[in-house]
């Protein structure tokens, strides 16, 4: 994001419009002006970059994007319906439920509630062992401790239902994520 547009600063208001809208978003500013550098730090961004030192800086950039992708693969923050904020480890999640315009995230901690879709949350996690068992419910299949045809035990002890139209994906997921940790 470049700062100065039309003589004023208006890139560090534009970044904090996308960090409300996009918390996600990794922003980089790129300026010619060192005299914003104090004000970018009331926005979220990964870093600061004089211009004349773009080509020099870009491969520190790309290592720090793709350290901080990697951290947010590993981490979810669920905003809780009452107003708050949970910090939860993806392998402490158990599996997720869609109910009534409620998202109910089921981990290890307790059960979190949020008014995000299935879908959206889903697109924060690793692929590699999450999956849909049902049109409404994601599984963290490190916690799957036995496979039916029509449910899931889960290693908390909880049922989760697997529907017939989700069936035959999710176990060829599952036998395939099982197939890496196999000895």
């Amino acid at each position: 994001m470049d700062i100065e547009f039309e003589g004023s600063p208006q890139g560090i208001s534009a970044v904090r419009r996308l960090n409300e809208v996009v918390p996600r978003c990794q922003v980089v500013y790129l300026s010619n002006y060192l005299q914003y550098s104090v004000d970018v730090y009331r926005t979220d961004h990964v870093w600061f970059v004089l211009k004349s030192q773009f080509e020099q800086r870009l491969p520190e950039v790309f290592e720090k994007l793709a350290r901080i992708g990697e951290m947010r693969r590993r981490y979810l923050m669920v905003p809780t319906l009452q107003g708050g904020m949970v910090k939860l480890a993806c392998e402490d999640i158990v599996y997720l439920e869609r109910r009534a315009r409620i998202t109910r995230v089921v981990a290890r901690a307790g059960v979190f509630e949020l008014r995000e879709k299935l879908s959206e949350v889903a697109h924060k996690l690793p692929d590699s062992t999450f999956a849909f068992c049902h049109s409404s419910i994601l599984v963290n299949m490190p916690h799957v401790t036995e496979l039916h045809d029509d449910h899931l035990l889960m290693d908390n002890g909880d049922t989760v239902l697997v529907s017939r139209r989700y069936a035959k994906a999710f176990r060829a997921s599952f036998f395939e994520w099982a197939d890496q940790w196999t000895v």
